[in-house]
């Protein structure tokens, strides 16, 4: 696993937190959408692309309402989106909806994939990622 920061991941796309301590995607300079998604929300059942599956209330706090406006903008433009795998073994601290900034993990700039916000419905959302 690589020791890069979350902050110096987001870096590697040119994009910038708006905050550190809570922002978990930026735009970038080719306005982009980067954005930080846990490993065990990818569907394995899909073999041809990355699929991320989620709901929106499975959190709370600024940095979800940040996500919520910028994942459902991304959808509504069609804009591209870059990942940064976030990937932990404390898969239940994050599905209770737990502090995030407690739990051991690392991160992963696949700069390969290129995605697009699939679907929104209700408080599920989709993103869907294939190579460049």
């Amino acid at each position: 696993m690589s020791n890069i920061s979350f902050a110096d991941a987001f870096g590697k796309y040119s994009a910038k937190l708006k905050n550190v301590q809570w922002s978990v995607c930026a735009i970038n300079e080719d306005d982009e959408l980067v954005i930080s998604l846990w490993e065990h929300h990818i569907d394995k059942n899909i073999k041809d692309k990355l699929v991320f599956e989620d709901f929106f209330d499975r959190w709370s706090g600024p940095g979800n309402n940040e996500f919520r406006t910028n994942v459902s903008n991304a959808y509504k433009t069609n804009q591209n989106v870059r990942l940064i795998l976030v990937v932990t073994k404390e898969v239940n601290e994050i599905q209770n909806g737990n502090n995030a900034s407690t739990v051991k993990k690392s991160f992963r700039v696949l700069d390969h994939l290129i995605g697009r916000v699939t679907e929104i419905d209700g408080e599920k959302y989709t993103i869907s990622f294939k190579l460049i």
